[in-house]
């Protein structure tokens, strides 16, 4: 007896049992034990190693300069090792294997971001919540923690998902190691380019500088770059703008992103992906 194929009504309810929490935690571990993940955790230590030789300071504005510290660098290294996730179907060719499941492309490739995403910013969120808590403990109330806790959400997440987007993108209009000196350059221009020494347009210093230095002088006075972007992003720096400063990265982020799965997408469907 031939039992018939399963319908497009099978594949749909198929597809809506399938455990994304599970793919999440997958993906998240599986990067965890790649090497290339100590990355993050050297230029970790190596923040708090110079942040350990600063002046000592209080409350939100030592918080807040740790986190000014951290999105130097550290969000390059995350660039760099979650460049690969959107491309590592193809260069291992696991393509054809991947087509053969009921998930669709941008779906997968959704999964795949999130799960390896999470790793690394709760290692670098983590990270100032931690300085965050001895600074409440040793200055004897929580301002230090609320800060971290803050930052952490309004200022370290929208600078990582920027990072990752950007990577996500580059990787798959480019060869990987390309894609990967793109972003250290599009971060030191976006976030550290200084235009009165080099007179090149960038946003360093504005509103949509992914440095989230608005976020961070709101919460702890921790200036550097704002003020010398261009004059209609670089208002003066209150509550407001800051959150309007946060929620630009965000969706200029999630734009990014959105073109990298359509970018998956269309060439899944032009490999021959059909859901018939």
């Amino acid at each position: 007896m031939t039992v018939p194929a399963p319908g497009r009504h099978a594949v749909t309810k198929a597809r809506g049992r399938l455990p994304l929490a599970g793919l999440v935690r997958y993906e998240g571990l599986m990067l965890l034990r790649r090497p290339s993940s100590l990355v993050v955790v050297a230029l970790i230590a190596l923040v708090l190693l110079i942040g350990f030789t600063d002046t000592p300071r209080h409350g939100a504005a030592a918080v807040a300069g740790w986190a000014n510290l951290l999105m130097y660098v550290v969000p390059i290294g995350v660039g760099v090792l979650l460049s690969d996730r959107l491309v590592r179907e193809r260069d291992e060719g696991l393509g054809d294997l991947l087509n053969s499941t009921p998930v669709p492309p941008w779906r997968r490739a959704v999964v795949v971001v999130a799960g390896s995403f999470a790793g690394p910013y709760t290692l670098v969120a983590g990270t100032l919540l931690a300085i965050g808590a001895v600074h409440s403990v040793l200055d004897g109330g929580p301002e230090a923690f609320g800060a971290a806790l803050l930052l952490a959400v309004a200022m370290i997440l929208p600078g990582l998902l920027v990072a990752t987007a950007v990577a996500s993108l580059l990787a798959l209009l480019m060869p990987l190691p390309a894609a990967r000196v793109l972003l250290v350059a599009f971060w030191l221009w976006a976030c550290m380019l200084n235009p009165n020494v080099i007179p090149i347009p960038s946003t360093t210093g504005t509103l949509l500088s992914p440095l989230g230095e608005y976020v961070a002088i709101s919460v702890g006075g921790e200036r550097s770059y704002q003020g010398l972007g261009l004059a209609p992003l670089s208002p003066d720096v209150t509550a407001g703008t800051a959150a309007l400063s946060a929620a630009a990265l965000v969706l200029a982020a999630l734009a990014l992103m959105a073109a990298a799965l359509v970018m998956v997408n269309r060439n899944r469907l032009a490999a021959g992906y059909r859901w018939e």
